[in-house]
């Protein structure tokens, strides 16, 4: 596996960590790691996370081709909530768009979403 392969999904285990656990040690202590490992693995002194995907994707609920960035036309990553992947299906539903009208179309779906969070009281729920 590339150097790139190993980088991507270490990107994708933080994420799931920073989601799901908040910060490294209770990451740590659910996985069952010793202290310090996760920093090692974001600094890039290891990458022994590789050896640990199926437990890594069990802990998580996701597969291991969701951690190693699987990619392609029918691929779903199962990590999505309900609710992104309807999203996702509706954007893949306008493949006959030019990158134009997909960016005009991200653009007001922006500015949908911004429009709304902001109209809640106190602002509450803006994007960051």
């Amino acid at each position: 596996m590339s150097k790139e392969n190993i980088q991507k999904t270490g990107e994708i285990i933080f994420s799931l960590i920073d989601m799901h656990f908040g910060n490294d040690a209770a990451f740590e202590r659910a996985a069952n790691l010793p202290p310090k490992t996760v920093n090692n693995w974001r600094r890039g002194r290891s990458s022994s996370f590789m050896k640990l995907l199926p437990e890594l994707a069990a802990l998580f609920s996701v597969s291991v081709q969701d951690l190693l960035g699987a990619e392609g036309e029918d691929y779903e990553p199962t990590f999505l909530s309900p609710d992104e992947k309807q999203l996702l299906a509706l954007y893949r539903s306008a493949d006959a768009l030019s990158d134009a009208e997909r960016a005009a179309l991200q653009e007001t779906l922006r500015n949908t979403v911004d429009l709304y969070l902001n109209s809640r009281p106190e602002g509450k729920g803006r994007r960051k």
